[in-house]
């Protein structure tokens, strides 16, 4: 009898000591899920106050660029300065590629399109998963058309005949426009012809959205039909 009810006791502080053994692992992981919601709330918390952060001083600096554009001997470099500092201040905000948009054309206002083409490459890398990247892509190749070097030219015709003929591209009528544009001003007049052409014809039925190149297209046809 003394063993049986040793052995009952023994049995009995097993079963204790399980018990306790799994209260006290799930107090662990009730502890992780409540930190783990803990940090993510305040994760999010950052991140909005940062993307307000972000966004209050993106407006002042375009206020202070719009300025600038304005005046006469503004200084572009202490400007490019603040958006620079603007962008590393706040990496991980929505409006990030803004600021170095703006950036790029604080650079082509100083003449520097190297420097320019350079921050447009790290805005597409940044962006690629967006529906804007198509619209950097395509001022990158615009700027790359206005140099001298006959290679990127190429690839820069390259990439809005790429952008004009991409479907899921919602800018593809503005890459239709600069294209035959570009072939107009290299006197390719019949392909200029054929691409704003399609520009209009594409647009023919559109309702909801219109093209706002598609009037200056047929305007730019007449002119390319008289001559």
């Amino acid at each position: 009898m003394a063993i049986e009810r040793t052995a009952r006791k023994s049995f009995s502080d097993k079963m204790i000591d399980a018990v306790m053994y799994n209260m006290h692992f799930i107090g662990l992981v009730c502890g992780v899920v409540l930190l783990s919601i803990g940090m993510f709330f305040a994760y999010k918390f950052w991140i909005r106050e940062n993307n307000r952060s972000a966004q209050k001083y993106f407006g002042s600096l375009i206020m202070e660029y719009n300025r600038a554009m304005q005046e006469k001997n503004s200084d572009f470099g202490a400007l490019l300065e603040k958006f620079e500092m603007g962008y590393q201040k706040h990496s991980r905000a929505s409006v990030l590629p803004y600021y170095k948009s703006y950036a790029v054309q604080i650079l082509l206002k100083q003449g520097k399109k190297d420097e320019a083409i350079a921050l447009l490459d790290t805005i597409i890398s940044e962006t690629r998963t967006s529906p804007m990247v198509s619209l950097y892509q395509m001022e990158r190749a615009l700027i790359t058309l206005d140099m001298s070097d006959s290679e990127l030219q190429k690839d820069a015709e390259n990439s809005l005949l790429t952008l004009a003929n991409d479907s899921t591209n919602q800018f593809y009528d503005s890459a239709l426009f600069y294209l035959g544009r570009y072939y107009w001003v290299n006197d390719q007049i019949a392909l200029a012809r054929e691409t704003w052409q399609k520009l209009v014809d594409e647009q023919a039925d559109e309702k909801i959205a219109p093209s706002p190149w598609a009037q200056q297209v047929r305007e730019y046809l007449t002119l390319t039909i008289a001559k």
